[in-house]
């Protein structure tokens, strides 16, 4: 999934529906009334200026920083995040030929893809708990390691090293800790949502696949929130 591209088309589709957006905008305090949130203000990233901004319900679908957000609002309470990080390395198609999207265990059991898209050879992911910068999560010799010796697992006669890498990224998973989980792939991807006593409500967990399904439950929450305030 091109995740940027679907973020920008469903920010469109928004907008084509009445809604306005913006970008650059950082979230640096909440405005309350009578100790319920009402607005928040915000600080254009592009020159500083600040702005506020009022609402009747505020959302927090923050993914990674959702935990950052609930701090602001004094709200952190009962269950937080528990950040997983997963690294995806690309290859030539020359290198990596493949024809069809495979999954396939590693050696340790985990699920790994291979995935052809324009000439290239996606493999991922890893599942490795994650404390660092949210911001840029970086893949580490380790990571690298690890997805090479699955596909040496795997493809054998292939005989892939780590100088045939063309590139590769990192990404977080806003999962929700869970007691009794011992490693980040047994730690559920359910999605919950989470409302402060000042209204703010926070999604976290879930997965990208299940965004609509995120998104409704959150349009169902407002309707009847604001079919018992009527």
């Amino acid at each position: 999934t091109d995740d940027a591209r679907l973020t920008m088309e469903v920010m469109k589709k928004a907008v084509e529906h009445g809604a306005q957006a913006v970008n650059y905008a950082k979230v640096t305090d909440f405005i309350y009334e009578q100790s319920k949130v009402v607005g928040v203000v915000v600080e254009d990233q592009l020159n500083r200026k600040m702005y506020k901004i009022f609402a009747k319900k505020i959302i927090s679908a923050a993914g990674p920083w959702v935990d950052e957000v609930r701090e602001m609002d004094g709200s952190k309470q009962g269950k937080s995040l528990h950040l997983t990080k997963g690294v995806h390395l690309v290859f030539s198609q020359q290198d990596f030929p493949l024809q069809n999207a495979i999954y396939f265990d590693a050696p340790d059991g985990r699920m790994i893809f291979a995935i052809p898209r324009d000439k290239k050879t996606y493999v991922g992911t890893t599942d490795t708990t994650y404390s660092g910068t949210i911001a840029h999560p970086l893949v580490t010799v380790a990571d690298r390691e690890y997805l090479l010796d699955a596909i040496e697992y795997m493809f054998p006669s292939m005989k892939i090293k780590a100088d045939q890498i063309e590139s590769s990224w990192a990404g977080l998973r806003p999962l929700i800790a869970e007691e009794g989980a011992n490693s980040p792939s047994e730690i559920s991807r359910k999605d919950e949502i989470f409302i402060s006593e000042t209204g703010l409500i926070s999604m976290a967990g879930g997965k990208l696949t299940g965004y609509r399904k995120m998104a409704k439950e959150a349009v169902d929450l407002l309707a009847d929130q604001f079919k018992n305030e009527n």
